[in-house]
């Protein structure tokens, strides 16, 4: 997903950036970094997979992946 899908999608399920945060215990600038896909965080990662609903690995495709 790109980052606009995941932002999407968890408006969708109406969990917010600083829910995701208070919920994986880190700070929300963390958050916004990982779905911006500037930094990798497995708890994060796994915390909004479960509020999507989806697996993480079908959420976070590396953008090198995704041309391929």
């Amino acid at each position: 997903m790109t980052n606009r899908e995941i932002k999407a999608n968890l408006v969708l399920a109406g969990v917010t950036h600083s829910e995701i945060a208070r919920r994986a215990q880190v700070d929300i600038s963390l958050v916004t970094r990982v779905i911006q896909y500037k930094r990798k965080n497995h708890k994060v990662r796994l915390t909004i997979a479960r509020a999507i609903g989806k697996p993480w690995r079908e959420i976070f495709i590396e953008p090198a992946l995704k041309a391929a």
